[in-house]
Parts: C-alpha cells; sequence; structure tokens
C-alpha cells in the first residue's frame, strides 16, 4: 500500500479474509483483501472516485462483498453499485 490519504474507515470480513478501503493521493479508491500476513495482503481492484462522502461502506453478504461509489463529476455525479466475489 502506497502513501496516500489513508485507510477509510469500511472494512467487511468476509470468510478469512478482511476487505478494506484506501485512498490513494491521486484519488483513487483501492480495495484490499488481507488475511492478517504480508503475504495475503492483495489489491482487489480500484476506481477513479472520491470516497470523502462515504459512500463506499462494504458490506459482506454470502460470498460476496457489495459496496457504492459516487464518482464526482463537475456536469452530473455517476453512483455505482459493486460486488466483489469473495
Amino acid at each position: 500500500i502506497a502513501p496516500g490519504l489513508g485507510s477509510l474507515p469500511s472494512i467487511a470480513k468476509l470468510g478469512a479474509n478482511v476487505y478494506f478501503f484506501y485512498q490513494t493521493a491521486d484519488a483513487v479508491a483501492e480495495m484490499w483483501r488481507t488475511d492478517g500476513t504480508a503475504a495475503g495482503t492483495a489489491l482487489v481492484g480500484n476506481w477513479p472516485v472520491s470516497l470523502d462522502s462515504g459512500n463506499a461502506a462494504a458490506v459482506a453478504a454470502g460470498s460476496h462483498i457489495y459496496f457504492g461509489v459516487t464518482e464526482d463529476s463537475p456536469f452530473e455525479p455517476t453512483n455505482a453499485r459493486i460486488r466483489i466475489d469473495g
């Protein structure tokens, strides 16, 4: 995890892993997965959105992680719901 704005208070546990968000200095939201070890920590995906609004709350349901993001635009904000397979 590179230096940035720091981790955000959205975490979700799914199986033996914990999923959490991190926002980089260039406003890219990254979702990471960890089993608590350095070897078991990996980037799941990233999105060019701002997470300042708190819309990225992750929720574990079944074998998936669900979260929503809002991409800020000068014209119209775009909302997205994303599902990650565990």
